[in-house]
Order: C-alpha cells, then structure tokens, then sequence
C-alpha cells in the first residue's frame, strides 16, 4: 500500500523489538547504487541547483570546458610535460600546509620553463598567500579552476602579471603574494627578466 509517496510494508515482529524498528523506512533500490549508476540516471535538463537555476547539463558542459583548457595548456606549455616521468621535473614548493590545505609544486622544463602549480583544498578563499618562489621575474596566471567560464566565482589574479618580491619564503629566494580561490587550483607560467 502507498501512503502519498511512501510505500508501506508490513512487518511481524516479537513485541520487544517492535518499538525498537517501528518507523523503520525502507531505501530506495538507487541509494545503494554506485556512483557512477547515480550519476547515469542524471539527465541534462535535471535542475541541480534551484536558486541559480543551474542544471545537471551546465555541469558537465564545464567540466568538459576545464578538461579541455588542461589539455590544451599540457600541449602549449612543455614544463607540464617534458620530464613527465623524471623526478627533474617536479618540485616541491610547499606538501606541509595542512593548517590552510594549500598544496603547491613546480613543474619544470628545459632553458628555464617553469609553471607553477598551486591547490587551495578548502571552501575558504586565501587572501595575501605568500608563495615562495626560486627565480625573479614575472608570474603569469594561465589557469584559473576558478574563473567565471567554469561557472566560478573568478577570484584570483586574473591578466595582471605578478612580478615576483625579493621576500625569500619557503626556502625560495623570492615569493608571490597571492589571493587562492576556494577549492581551486591556479596554474602559472614563469616569464623570465629580460637581460
């Protein structure tokens, strides 16, 4: 029998137990279903988010968007890549933030390519993150998880250049004064001073 949505199922049960199970609901068959089975039964058009009207379909059309952008940077920017499978490629910049959940590394290549990588893991914005960094120069921002064509909140530095200040900071000589969007990742390119 159904009262409203809920189905009703009738069970007998000994008198001492029968306080202890009454009200009991049943779970739907999709509660145990994996993941990947939810999100399949999805459809585009399924609104995700009432107060922004924002559907199941806009999601993944951003998701695909910032897959491709990655894929494109991996391409455009040899550091990425380059001694993808060689430890002279990669570089800790700082694996010990767990007070702030900020990860951030180095990606390096040949004749001086560099990107920096950076992860701030928590909801919270970090305003004024000092970042060490090894060289002077200019730091452009070339990906931003963040940024208002993912549907984010386009917080970070956006087309100004940081120039790197003479402050060492986390065993660097130099470092970047950064804002890190929540739960996001930033990606910059190293630009050398000219001689």
């Amino acid at each position: 029998k159904f009262a409203g949505r809920a189905p009703l199922v009738k069970v007998k049960a000994p008198a001492e137990i029968a306080k202890q199970i009454a009200g009991i609901q049943v779970q739907a068959p999709w509660v145990t279903q994996s993941m990947e089975e939810q999100v399949e039964r999805i459809a585009d058009d399924d609104v995700v988010c009432r107060c922004e009207r924002v559907t199941a379909g806009d999601i993944r059309k951003l998701i695909r968007e910032g897959v491709r952008d990655l894929n494109h940077l991996y391409q455009e920017y040899p550091a990425l890549h380059r001694y993808e499978f060689d430890w002279n490629g990669f570089e800790w910049i700082n694996c010990d933030d767990a007070q702030l959940s900020v990860i951030s590394y180095l990606r390096k290549g040949n004749d001086g390519e560099l990107m920096v990588v950076v992860l701030n893991l928590t909801p919270v914005p970090r305003y004024d993150y000092r970042l060490g960094v090894p060289l002077a120069g200019t730091y452009r921002e070339v990906f931003n998880s963040d940024a208002a064509v993912y549907g984010g909140s386009n917080l970070g530095t956006g087309d100004t250049p940081l120039s790197a200040d003479e402050i060492p900071w986390m065993d660097r000589s130099h470092s970047l004064l950064l804002t890190l969007p929540p739960l996001a990742g930033l990606i910059f390119k190293y630009e050398q001073l000219d001689s």
